[in-house]
């Protein structure tokens, strides 16, 4: 099996939802949010994501 193509395909996977929330560290409900508003395709959620945690005040 080609890992170029196998790192492509897994590029254009859709995130599960666990996945998605430990790589931004955030929460279950604000992953799904994200999900839900934005879609689970990778560039759009990653983008959401980032967006949205520059948003968050520590």
């Amino acid at each position: 099996m080609n890992d170029k193509n196998n790192e492509t395909s897994e590029v254009q996977q859709p995130y599960e939802l666990f996945t998605f929330a430990r790589k931004h560290g955030l929460p279950l409900d604000s992953a799904r949010e994200i999900v839900e508003r934005f879609g689970a395709d990778r560039a759009g959620a990653d983008a959401a994501a980032t967006l949205a945690k520059s948003h968050i005040r520590t």
